[in-house]
């Protein structure tokens, strides 16, 4: 009986454990630093993913605000939100070989640098 019992037990386990497991490889790959690869404004625009599903953004020296928000990733598609800004923005990029590609359909765009579509920010070696 308690066999029974343990042998129903397990494939509910393993399910749990594929379920939690795939939701935290995903994040933890893309987490960090991504450089984009023209100037700024005023220096390196660069993106922070964490791994709590925040972000931010720096357009450069010479801009005096930092964006934030936060980000999902549904497939290779990468959202992220600025929930909380003056005006809320949403932009999208495509997940490949280690870089951010740029989405201009349906993306709202930066502040002080506008990004083309297809431009791409890759990941930070440091």
């Amino acid at each position: 009986m308690l066999s029974r019992r343990i042998k129903s037990v397990i494939p509910m386990l393993v399910s749990v454990f594929l379920i939690t497991g795939c939701g935290t490889s995903v994040q933890e790959d893309i987490d960090g630093v991504y450089v984009y690869e023209k100037e700024g404004f005023g220096g390196e625009f660069t993106i922070t993913l964490n791994k709590d599903g925040t972000f931010q953004y720096y357009e450069g020296g010479l801009s005096s605000s930092l964006g934030s928000g936060t980000w999902t990733l549904e497939d290779e598609l990468l959202c992220i939100t600025e929930e909380n800004a003056p005006h809320p923005r949403t932009n999208y990029f495509l997940v490949e070989d280690g870089s951010l590609v740029f989405q201009a359909e349906g993306s709202d765009n930066f502040t002080f640098v506008t990004v083309l579509d297809s431009e791409q920010f890759n990941a930070s070696e440091s």
